[in-house]
């Protein structure tokens, strides 16, 4: 019965050591085992060349940055082979979180003053283009990474956190900015220098979770009267000209300080913890 070349993985064989080197540096070497089986008279060369038995230069595959510098073949049987192999190379420097806050302002068109009163004259009209400078706190964070996920960090860049983050609620902290650089060390990326940017929004006349969201005051041309949608009429039963304020249920709301507002989700909801960046 002729017998196939294979070589296995022996997870059992498994080992590494970490030294510190000079400036902190750590390196590390890492011994991995695989049995082979192959024909009883297969040569040396033959053995070294079987399918899934790492080649000198490969790199480890938890840190790019170490390679594999032996290997040490031993025949154990007629047809059995035990193969080490051992990986060689510095541990990228992870640094703590490089933390920087600043505020920014944004310029933003209100609809309520800070009480909640709606913006309107004293015949319920509403009043266009009042803005408000808004604050946000503005937190820049960098630090080292072995490996990074572009394409998740980019679904990132539409969201808002669904956790506290950095001691603000659910809902307050958006990714608006993210950079990361490769640093490279014996022809492979070493590791990367990641920059975030996240914006905390004070939840304006809202709730924390809808600090983001879209806000507009509810009004329209249109009411709701006797459970049918007409068009808004003044007291001459002539077409409005301009938008009434409406109820939540869409009937009109003549009272200018009970306006009521829509607010409209902007952005997806992801962890923000789950990014790593204050660990």
């Amino acid at each position: 019965m002729s017998i196939s070349p294979l070589a296995t993985r022996m997870w059992s064989r498994d080992s590494f050591d970490v030294s510190r080197a000079e400036a902190g540096q750590k390196k590390g070497k890492v011994i991995e085992g695989y049995q082979i089986t192959c024909p009883p008279d297969y040569t040396d060369l033959q053995v070294s060349s079987i399918v899934g038995i790492p080649e000198i230069g490969d790199q480890y595959s938890d840190n790019p940055a170490m390679l594999m510098i032996n290997r040490n073949f031993q025949r154990m049987g007629p047809i059995y082979w035990i193969a080490m192999v051992t990986y060689e190379g510095d541990y990228p420097k992870l640094n703590r979180p490089e933390i920087r806050w600043q505020n920014s302002k944004v310029t933003e068109p209100i609809d309520e003053d800070f009480d909640g009163r709606a913006i309107v004259t004293a015949n319920s009209e509403p009043i266009e283009g009042i803005t408000k400078e808004i604050s946000d706190a503005v937190q820049t964070i960098k630090r080292n990474y072995l490996t990074i996920d572009i394409p998740a960090i980019h679904s990132y860049l539409d969201s808002v956190s669904s956790d506290s983050f950095a001691g603000f609620g659910a809902g307050i902290s958006r990714l608006t900015d993210y950079q990361a650089e490769a640093v490279w060390g014996n022809e492979t990326i070493d590791h990367w220098i990641v920059t975030a940017t996240i914006s905390h929004r004070f939840p304006y006349n809202t709730t924390a979770e809808k600090a983001w969201y879209a806000r507009t005051r509810h009004e329209g041309y249109y009411e709701k009267s006797n459970g049918i949608i007409i068009r808004a009429a003044d007291d001459h039963q002539e077409p409005m000209t301009s938008p009434v304020l409406l109820k939540a249920d869409g009937t009109r709301e003549t009272i200018s300080a009970n306006a009521h507002f829509l607010e409209f989700k902007r952005y997806g909801i992801l962890s923000y913890n789950a990014l790593g960046l204050l660990d």
